[in-house]
């Protein structure tokens, strides 16, 4: 029973997490086209197309940004977890050892 706790503390957080980096994400999205920003009117141009015989080996860049975006948003999600979990695994056995002692 103790492992689901936990299971459920961790989706809970995480849940928590991703809602308020959605409604940031969202937010951010929504105030940016607001001002008229975007490929197709950017102040230095349109967006440049690729031409056919490009290689595309840049492109993976982003893929890179997104998983280490995934990995940093994993690191809080541990970081808040711990700082629930561990308080009450202390609390818990300090009560253990009071019942014993006394």
């Amino acid at each position: 029973m103790k492992t689901v706790g936990r299971i459920l503390i961790i989706l809970a957080v995480f849940a928590l997490v991703m809602g308020i980096t959605y409604v940031a994400v969202n937010t951010g999205t929504s105030n940016s086209s607001s001002n008229g920003t975007t490929f197709e009117n950017r102040r230095d141009g349109p967006r440049p197309e690729r031409a056919e015989g490009e290689r595309t080996e840049f492109l993976g860049e982003r893929a890179a940004g997104w998983i280490f975006g995934a990995i940093k948003n994993i690191g809080i999600v541990a970081i808040i977890v711990t700082m629930i979990v561990l308080p009450r695994g202390w609390i818990q056995k300090r009560r253990r050892a009071a019942s014993i002692a006394g």
